[in-house]
């Protein structure tokens, strides 16, 4: 897959969840409170259900952060840590997968449509093919060195 359709993908899903880059969404969630609240949903995902500009429903968003969390206990059940809790770039990574996931499985001709709409709509992506099925068939992740990826 070219590079620049990697790009897209991570800059669609941002938006999908009501950010346009990763620095707004860096400078929100950083200094926040990790964990769950009472009702056993996340932090993060309290904060994602307040955002005007996301494009997907309240109800999916809770379905992915209960997945989410369901890792994120299997994870401290194989630690010596038992207060261990997702730092926020690591729980966007499995929320990104999820919803990732979730639109290649249950949606594809329609992600597919919508990123090379998305592509479209912007003029940072001139020159790059359109999405293919092909295309959705690999996942990579970026984590600086250190990060602590969980999986």
């Amino acid at each position: 897959m070219q590079l620049g359709k990697k790009l897209i993908l991570f800059r669609y899903i941002l938006k999908q969840f009501g950010y346009d880059d990763f620095e707004t969404l860096r400078e929100e969630f950083n200094t926040r409170l990790t964990g769950s609240n009472a009702t056993g949903r996340s932090y993060f995902a309290g904060v994602l259900v307040n955002r005007t500009e996301k494009r997907i429903s309240n109800h999916t968003l809770f379905t992915y952060d209960e997945a989410v969390s369901g890792y994120e206990r299997k994870l401290r059940e194989n630690r010596a840590e038992p207060f261990f809790t997702l730092k926020y770039y690591q729980w966007f990574a499995l929320f990104f997968t999820e919803y990732y996931l979730d639109q290649y499985v249950n949606h594809q001709s329609a992600f597919i449509r919508d990123l090379n709409q998305f592509k479209a709509q912007s003029t940072d992506f001139h020159g790059i093919d359109d999405y293919t099925e092909n295309d959705l068939k690999k996942l990579a992740f970026w984590m600086a060195t250190g990060s602590g990826k969980p999986f």
